[in-house]
């Protein structure tokens, strides 16, 4: 009976796929994500703890249903036997594992390795894309990615995953490092790149000088309602030159500030008032001393209470 390659193909990964339970015995069920084609760690890449992350984390210890665990074991199986090096059977069985669970980010991740390996840039690409479409925080379909586009020379796409790996990544996963190394070195090697990160430094820069003078204008505004509020009470208590100080302060910081100029406005007449009634209390006390003094008969005493008298008179008509 003639049997032709196809169905040897068949054969094998009917063969696989019966013997794969066997395959886990001694290998933990969740092996190691794929990445950088069939290297891999024995640790999964290290992604940020969140809120989301953690509830995350959790569901997946333990409220998986049945299908989505069918699924993670369909996926174990595949990649031990790509490990193995039976490509063609590993795809099965993510591909088995997509069916179960359409939503299964990994898997996809997986099979964008197969087709990368295989030499099917666009399908392994689609996979790639579509693993992070399903879950935007699973970091190695970032970072296969970013190798993906460096091997087709497309250095700013795999830039810009570069960046998305290391942002983020946990600052504890040698992953995230090397995502930042493999980011400077971009740079270095590609014009284009380095031009933008200039151009994208130089907007920081001045989104970051524009914030700076926005907080300490924010600040002074702050501040000088401190000294405006401080300015009222003063001014309520009957400290009127110490009120008009404050307000003085606040007009320094605001010189707009329409409240702070009227309250100005009104201290000074109040202190003027003030003035005005010493300044005729003073007088009076001087007439008096001037009557005193004549009776005295100390004329020239009378005359000095009276200029005194005088300059106060100038300084009521001034005022």
């Amino acid at each position: 009976m003639f049997i032709s390659r196809e169905n040897i193909k068949d054969i094998a990964i009917i063969v696989a796929i019966l013997l794969a339970p066997l395959l886990l015995e001694k290998t933990s069920l969740y092996a190691s994500d794929n990445r950088n084609y069939l290297q891999s760690r024995d640790t999964p890449e290290i992604q940020k703890e969140t809120a989301a992350s953690r509830e995350g984390r959790v569901r997946k210890a333990k409220d998986l249903n049945l299908l989505e665990q069918e699924a993670r074991d369909y996926r174990a199986y595949g990649f031990k036997l790509q490990q193995a090096g039976n490509l063609d059977a590993a795809m099965s069985f993510y591909q088995k594992a997509i069916e179960v669970d359409p939503a299964y980010a990994v898997a996809y991740n997986d099979l964008g390795v197969i087709y990368e390996i295989k030499g099917d840039p666009g399908r392994a690409e689609d996979s790639y894309l579509r693993a992070i479409n399903i879950d935007s925080d699973y970091l190695s379909a970032y970072s296969n990615l970013a190798l993906f586009y460096e091997n087709k020379r497309d250095m700013e796409k795999a830039f810009l995953y570069w960046q998305k790996r290391a942002e983020l990544g946990s600052a504890s996963d040698p992953w995230t490092e090397k995502a930042k190394n493999r980011i400077n070195d971009l740079i270095q090697v590609t014009p284009s790149l380095k031009q933008k990160v200039m151009e994208e430094e130089a907007i920081e820069l001045t989104k970051n000088i524009a914030q700076e003078k926005e907080n300490k204008r924010l600040e002074g505004l702050r501040q000088a309602q401190g000294h405006l509020g401080l300015a009222k009470k003063l001014d309520r208590r009957g400290e009127y030159k110490s009120a008009l100080e404050e307000t003085k302060a606040t007009l320094a910081i605001d010189p707009q500030n329409k409240e702070a100029l009227l309250l100005t406005t009104s201290i000074k007449g109040k202190i003027s008032k003030e003035e005005k009634g010493a300044n005729i209390k003073n007088m009076q006390l001087h007439f008096q001393n001037v009557i005193a003094y004549y009776q005295q008969d100390n004329p020239q005493a009378a005359r000095q209470e009276l200029e005194k008298i005088r300059e106060l008179t100038k300084s009521l008509q001034n005022n």
